[in-house]
């Protein structure tokens, strides 16, 4: 019998660790499969937002192209009345003209933006127009699509959760951890081999043994063990750097994202404060214009501002959605998908009166109107709301099962009341005094 043994002077096989830095690379390339998947969904995600922005702007553009029609009737109407001068119905018709060329380019617009989605699904022409994959939904401006429910961490927040979860921290971590392991293997490579023999030889009637240590090393192999540990060295000290950078770039990603969600915000509440105003002033120069006390210049002027406030709404709305997207991608959050794109924009919707978006036939009552009721008497999110309403649901739910315990285990009213007089009732009960109180089950 012969056994031989390699011993290595770090305690470490060298083939051990060089499978640990193996497995290490290939969760870094898996990360990196994850990383590339965001990145795909922040692109989609991007364009399908431009689109709807295109689609809402052009219904804006539509809208104002319809205003500038009828304000051309009705200068034809007080020109042939004798109450207008042919000046206003130049004027007029230049107006209508130049809303048309504006819904032209909105639909070209339309057209880049749908195209810039069909690439972005990987969908080719030739599968199907943008119509026939995703067509128009609504007129743009009545309902916004919403595909993030707004989130309200901060920069802190959220890159405490993107240092544990953006799959760009998990590459470069691993990376790190499997350059540390190239070392140890660098370094126990370096070592001389040394292996112990022993052997064990029976032939009737005799024992033989022997053993032996053997220890070699060469010295050209030593020099390039030794720039190989160099090289693992400097790859351990890049692949560190690279974690710095890494989270560096991370923060720097959120505090632009963070910035334009902020200001997206403010916008677009100025925006709808905007839109109300101009629709009211638009509606008084109208019947202003018509009873001749408004000219021509001020109806253009609240035409314009009122399309220009839709727009702003538009614009503001889908540059938060498009930051959104961008968090999302960048700090992977944790809470519930149900959570973010199913109950928080049905309460959302329940706040805003939208009842068609608020409900849905698969899923219950309660929990959406409840969280819904928070979204519109609080001055807070979906997201919050459906938090503070599944809080109460549980406080209830606990409530009820503590009555339920009660019941079934009191002394005297509860299930088992009967199998304690019955426990009370033996002979060793009744020696000892023990009454049903005495049972505590």
């Amino acid at each position: 019998m012969r056994k031989r043994i390699a011993i290595f002077a770090n305690g470490w096989s060298s083939e051990l660790i060089q499978e640990m830095g193996k497995s290490f690379r290939q969760v870094a390339a898996e990360h990196d499969f994850v990383r590339t998947g965001y990145a795909v969904f922040h692109e989609v995600a991007t364009a399908y937002f431009d689109l709807m922005e295109s689609d809402a702007l052009l219904a804006v553009a539509i809208t104002n192209e319809t205003e500038f029609a009828l304000h051309l009737k009705e200068a034809e109407d007080r020109l042939a009345a004798g109450e207008a001068m042919k000046l206003d119905v130049t004027r007029a018709r230049s107006n209508l003209y130049q809303a048309r060329e504006e819904v032209i380019v909105a639909s070209n617009d339309v057209v880049t933006a749908g195209a810039a989605l069909m690439k972005a699904l990987g969908i080719d022409v030739s599968h199907g127009m943008r119509d026939e994959v995703y067509p128009a939904f609504g007129d743009g401006l009545t309902t916004m699509r919403r595909g993030f429910a707004r989130t309200g961490y901060g920069i802190d927040s959220a890159f405490d959760l993107a240092r544990t979860n953006a799959p760009a921290m998990a590459i470069a971590r691993a990376r790190l951890r499997a350059a540390s392991r190239q070392v140890d293997y660098a370094i126990a490579d370096l070592m001389p081999s040394v292996s112990a023999q022993i052997g064990i030889n029976w032939a009737d009637p005799l024992w033989v043994w022997h053993w032996g240590i053997d220890a070699a090393q060469s010295i050209f192999t030593g020099f390039r063990k030794v720039t190989a540990v160099d090289r693992a060295v400097v790859a351990l000290q890049t692949a560190a750097t690279d974690v710095d950078e890494t989270e560096q770039q991370l923060s720097l990603d959120l505090e632009t994202a963070i910035a334009v969600r902020d200001n997206a915000s403010k916008k677009l509440e100025t925006a709808r404060m905007s839109v109300v105003e101009a629709r009211e002033d638009l509606g008084l120069v109208k019947q202003q214009y018509l009873e001749g006390e408004a000219s021509r210049v001020d109806f253009t002027e609240a035409v314009t501002s009122y399309a220009r406030a839709l727009g702003n709404r538009i614009s503001a709305f889908y540059t938060g959605q498009r930051a959104e997207a961008a968090l999302f991608a960048l700090v992977y959050p944790t809470t519930s998908s149900d959570t973010l794109s199913r109950y928080a924009p049905m309460a959302e919707a329940f706040a805003r009166g939208e009842w068609v978006q608020a409900y849905h036939p698969r899923f219950g009552v309660l929990f959406p109107t409840l969280s819904g009721v928070f979204a519109w008497l609080l001055p807070i999110d979906g997201v919050q709301a459906t938090q503070i309403a599944g809080t109460l649901l549980w406080v209830a739910a606990a409530y009820l099962a503590w009555l339920l315990a009660k019941h079934l285990f009191d002394e005297k009213t509860g299930l088992f009341a009967a199998i304690r007089d019955l426990f009370a009732k033996t002979p060793d009960a009744k020696r000892r005094a023990y009454g049903p109180g005495r049972f505590s089950f």
